[in-house]
């Protein structure tokens, strides 16, 4: 089965679900809200073990020959993560990222900027498409292979029960909608992916990333919530990296970290202007 044969028929399966079990009055706004994303699974390894290129979390990156270590306020940041684009294109069914490279985070894990718009070095992603080779320098977690999968996304902050004030999260974490249950070989578990909505904490990560980017342009962080809500669609989830056991990573309160993107620099292949925002539970 081709990757596309496999979108087709987990999505209707998917699609299918919702149908059976959600209140008629979701249905369709549940089907059109389905994004597919790429959950990633991280397994505990030896980075010595790991080859070159490899999709993983921590250990010492792989870069091109003269690679600068990213620095900020005069300390090295550290390196959480690198994704084999060739390793995750089969799952990336709509071609939304580069297939070739390998996309590189890097983050002040001291620190733990929450991406204020003075914070905007705290953070860098790099696409390496020149050779590779394993630097020397590593970082202090230990090291986890990760696998990709196609998975689907809802909106975690969606109101699918807005009289009783509950969200998709709300059902998920006490299990009060069986939907969710039955849907749950198809969604991404509340951990790691790639592309897809975001697993929201508090609020929608876009928001909170328009505010800090207009901030950071000097254009004024927006007290109209509504205006910066109607933004949030600017920004794609590139990466989401939850508080991690495998490789002993706690972002802020059991949190988790958003790379967004905005989609005209994902095309032209610039992420020098992803922006990070921290959130805790």
């Amino acid at each position: 089965m081709t990757p596309t044969e496999e979108y087709t028929k987990k999505r209707l399966e998917a699609e299918e679900l919702i149908r059976q079990y959600a209140p008629a009055r979701l249905q369709e706004q549940l089907i059109v809200l389905l994004r597919p994303a790429i959950a990633l699974t991280a397994t505990r390894a030896d980075d010595a073990q790991i080859p070159i290129g490899a999709s993983k979390f921590g250990g010492a990156p792989d870069v091109p020959e003269g690679f600068e270590w990213p620095m900020w306020n005069h300390e090295p940041l550290g390196f959480l993560a690198q994704i084999s684009l060739e390793e995750v294109a089969p799952f990336d069914v709509q071609g939304t990222l580069p297939h070739q490279g390998l996309l590189s985070f890097f983050y002040d894990v001291k620190k733990q900027p929450s991406g204020s718009s003075q914070e905007k070095n705290g953070w860098r992603v790099f696409l390496h498409t020149a050779e590779i080779k394993r630097a020397s320098r590593s970082s202090a977690s230990p090291c986890a292979l990760l696998n990709g999968e196609l998975r689907f996304t809802l909106p975690t902050d969606f109101e699918c029960f807005p009289e009783l004030g509950l969200t998709i999260n709300d059902c998920l974490r006490t299990g009060d909608w069986a939907l969710l249950g039955e849907l749950d070989k198809f969604l991404v578990p509340l951990s790691n992916q790639i592309l897809g909505h975001p697993n929201v904490v508090q609020r929608n990560p876009g928001v909170e990333v328009e505010g800090a980017w207009r901030d950071f342009l000097n254009e004024g962080y927006s007290s109209d919530w509504s205006l910066l809500e109607e933004a949030a669609d600017k920004w794609l989830l590139l990466f989401q990296m939850s508080s991690e056991e495998e490789v002993s990573a706690m972002w802020g309160d059991v949190g988790t970290i958003y790379f967004m993107i905005r989609p005209e620099d994902l095309e032209s292949h610039n992420f020098e202007n992803v922006w990070l925002t921290l959130q805790c539970s």
